[in-house]
């Protein structure tokens, strides 16, 4: 990898600073609005879903940022730093889009038939959602 190929500093700190911040505060939101009798796995998972959520609305400003600043430079549509830039946010997006995917479609629903029903035993759980 060229120093061509690195995304600049700006997308880096940014990145950075929000995600590192962002995690703090995802503990805290669910810590206090959630029910107390929650399970830790289902605490684990509303942060980890909430981190992602928020991840993805945060992470659009340094995209647009990213964007406009490829429009009003002189090398449109062929900036090595744009093209990195677009790589390391296309990456980002793609992990948190994934992590809301998975968590959202099926761990959560998976733990709301664990935490309905008390009964922790994944065998009965799979044949119960296979049956329904």
């Amino acid at each position: 990898m060229s120093s061509n190929d690195a995304p600049s500093t700006s997308v880096e700190v940014y990145l950075g600073i929000i995600l590192f911040f962002l995690f703090p505060m995802c503990i805290f939101i669910v810590i206090y609005y959630a029910e107390p009798g929650f399970p830790f796995r289902t605490y684990c998972t509303c942060v980890l879903g909430y981190y992602a959520s928020f991840g993805i609305l945060l992470i659009v400003p340094i995209d647009i940022a990213s964007v406009v600043f490829d429009r009003l430079s002189k090398n449109i549509g062929d900036s090595p730093s744009y093209d990195a830039d677009n790589n390391a946010l296309s990456s980002v997006y793609n992990t948190f889009f994934t992590m809301v995917l998975i968590l959202g479609s099926f761990v959560l629903i998976l733990e709301e038939y664990f935490n309905s029903d008390g009964k922790n035993t994944t065998f009965i759980l799979i044949i119960k959602i296979y049956i329904s």
